[in-house]
């Protein structure tokens, strides 16, 4: 229910806010904005659920963090480097900050609790993918900011992403892999994704 809130909410937050700001201040106020009212408050009270999910870097599978380390480098390459290279500094330092924050918290919030709570049902997981997936569709709507490759690249990206991440935490019973692949898999997007919309 709090997720589907969030979609609801936010499809009216997010238009709204970048309106009303700057693009940069804008998009970054939304980000804050779900993770002070979603992310961190979800994580608190759903995150220690009946089952225990680790958040430490545990494999007990060793694809794991073969996979978690994979995925940052393919997005790096994927997303082209030469894009954002000799962008402001201050930009640069604002999009990696943004992705070591965003990263952990969506994996704590999204994985973790619906992992915790799912008693080992795989469509329950699944269900909190559709809806972190979901969340993604009021974010393409922000104003003043435009998205590599569009709704796909958005929307596709996360679903895609997301599911490696929720595979990995049921592997495991753990998102501290699928916590720091999110975050160097954000970093890889954000860097050229915020040279792109915010730079000069």
């Amino acid at each position: 229910m709090a997720a589907l809130l969030l979609s609801a909410l936010m499809a009216v937050i997010v238009p709204f806010v970048t309106s009303v700001f700057s693009p940069l201040v804008g998009y970054v106020g939304v980000l804050i904005i779900y993770w002070v009212c979603f992310c961190i408050p979800v994580a608190a009270i759903f995150g220690r659920g009946p089952k225990r999910i680790s958040v430490g870097l545990r494999a007990t599978k060793p694809w794991i963090p073969v996979a978690a380390l994979a995925l940052p480098v393919v997005v790096f390459f994927a997303a082209g480097p030469m894009r954002w290279i000799g962008s402001e500094p201050a930009i640069l330092a604002l999009a990696v900050t943004c992705a070591l924050i965003n990263g952990p918290l969506e994996e704590l919030a999204w994985r973790r609790s619906f992992r915790a709570n799912s008693d080992d049902s795989l469509p329950y997981e699944v269900l909190g993918l559709g809806l972190f997936t979901l969340w993604h569709v009021p974010l393409f709507f922000s104003n003043g900011v435009s998205f590599d490759h569009g709704a796909v690249g958005l929307i596709g990206g996360a679903l895609l992403m997301g599911a490696v991440w929720t595979v990995m935490t049921r592997a495991g019973n753990s998102v501290g892999w699928p916590m720091v692949s999110h975050a160097l898999v954000n970093t890889a997007a954000f860097l050229p994704f915020f040279a792109m919309n915010f730079a000069g």
